[in-house]
This record gives C-alpha cells, structure tokens and sequence, in this order.
C-alpha cells in the first residue's frame, strides 16, 4: 500500500524539515529532495537537461516505489515528495503515475513574515542568500501556489485524496500525528 505524502508550500514552510524527521520516525519511507537534485544537476548541466535529468531521476523512483509495493503490497509504504509542489497539474500528474493507495496533501499556508523569518539564515541550494532577494522569491512563489480546494469534490481520485491545511505553526510531532492519523 503505497501513502503519498504531498508537502505543498513556499520555502521556510518546513517541508525539508518535515522530511527529515520522518525520515527518523517512520518505517518503509521514501523520499525525493526535487531541490536538492536539481542544484546538484545544475551545476554541470543547461536547464533543459537538468529538468529531463529530474524527470528520469523521478521516473526511476516512481518505478523503484511500485516494484516495492508490488513484492510486498500488505505493507504501508509512505512517499515523500520534497518541493513546493505548487502547481495542481504537477502533483495530478504525479497521482497518475505513482498511483498510490492513499493521497495526504500537506497545504503549509504561512504568512510571509513567517517564511521570511525562517528562511533569513538558512542555508539552501536553490535559494538566495540575500535577505531582500529572499523576500521577493518568497512572493513570488507565495503568489503561484495553488493550494488544494477543501470542497473540490469533482475529480474521482479525490476519494484518496485527505487534504491538511497549516495555516500557523505547527510542531513536527503535531504534524505528525495528523499524517499517522490519516493513513
């Protein structure tokens, strides 16, 4: 049984943190850090070939996850896809082909000044040092999320679909709780 967690949220919203403490805290997990690659494959590579070098690299983790389920499906195999995540059509697409059991749509919806504030001395591969650049990505990538619609009930994969909204913080084990809760 394949659980998709789906972090969706601007930078600072403790997306990489979630990850990483339930990388600690739960058995069977997978995760991408899309970021992480990305910077990593930028580095020597154009944009363009670095977005198809994502999309194989995502490719082959889809595949990885579904030949696990598959030998062992009476297991719960949690999947974290580590990004923003912002666009509806992306994580569609990602529903589509990953075709998980169950579907938990993590909407971290913070102000600005708490993004701001959280991410001013923090290192980050794809972000910018400089505090008032930092302000006008988080902004702009504030402004281009499309959060899930808590009543939007016209798509069929919506029944797998468990949607959580953090609208403040939250502690790691309160969030936790709420995924553990759901699956």
């Amino acid at each position: 049984m394949i659980i998709l967690i789906m972090p969706i949220g601007a930078p600072g919203s403790g997306k990489t943190t979630l990850n990483n403490y339930l990388r600690e805290s739960m058995s069977n997990y997978f995760y991408t850090q899309r970021d992480e690659d990305f910077a990593t494959l930028r580095k020597t590579n154009s944009l363009n070939k670095t977005r198809k070098k994502l999309f194989s690299n995502l490719e082959l983790f889809f595949e990885n996850v579904s030949s696990t389920n598959h030998k062992n499906p009476e297991k719960k195999y949690f999947v974290y896809l580590d990004s923003s995540n912002a666009k509806i059509m992306c994580r569609e697409k990602f529903y589509q082909k990953l075709n998980p059991d169950k579907i938990i749509e993590l909407n971290f919806n913070l102000s600005n000044s708490i993004l701001q504030e959280r991410v001013k001395d923090r290192y980050h591969p794809t972000f910018p040092e400089d505090h008032i650049k930092q302000k006008e990505m988080i902004d702009i990538i504030s402004k281009n999320i499309e959060f899930s619609n808590p009543i939007d009930t016209s798509n069929p994969i919506d029944n797998r679909i468990t949607k959580i909204y953090i609208n403040e913080p939250m502690t790691l084990i309160e969030i936790y709780q709420k995924i553990k809760i759901c699956s």
